[in-house]
């Protein structure tokens, strides 16, 4: 297994690992918020950067369904191919 997430319960691979493809945030996020909410796995959250909200991914568990690229009401988020 490429990755191992460690706990003290388990070993697991990082569940994300098999998607194919991934969502990329770009600058015309307006930290709406719309992804949070919508993300089935509970992937994105909010961050700063440069001074100013952002959406980010945790890649590690993202599944790759683009729900997110959907909801996202400015097309800030778009699906790009997983590079391996």
């Amino acid at each position: 297994m490429k990755y191992l997430l460690k706990n003290d319960k388990r070993n697991y691979p990082a569940t994300g690992e098999w998607k194919t493809k991934k969502p990329v945030i770009s600058d015309k996020c307006i930290a709406c918020q719309k992804c949070v909410r919508h993300c089935p796995e509970a992937t994105m959250f909010m961050k700063e950067e440069n001074g100013r909200r952002k959406a980010g991914v945790d890649y590690d568990f993202c599944k790759g369904c683009g729900i997110c690229a959907e909801v996202c009401p400015v097309k800030a988020i778009s699906m790009v191919k997983k590079d391996d």
